[in-house]
């Protein structure tokens, strides 16, 4: 017989912080709560922490009407 693996891609990402226009960026992903203590983060472990700041109502919240 004949065996398949399917690989379905992960979207992940990575923060960086600059700390000034001569130094290297800092890949601070990893102190990012919620996110694997690594270089990439899952999009869904992101989208899960910061849930909670996203506005339900920005209409609402900007004053908007």
């Amino acid at each position: 017989g004949v065996k398949m693996n399917v690989f379905i891609p992960k979207h992940e990402f990575q923060v960086h912080y600059y700390p000034n226009s001569v130094k290297d960026p800092i890949n601070i992903t990893k102190f990012i709560t919620g996110c694997p203590k690594t270089e990439n983060c899952p999009y869904e472990a992101f989208v899960r922490r910061t849930k909670s700041y996203l506005s339900d109502d920005i209409n609402s919240e900007c004053n908007n009407t």
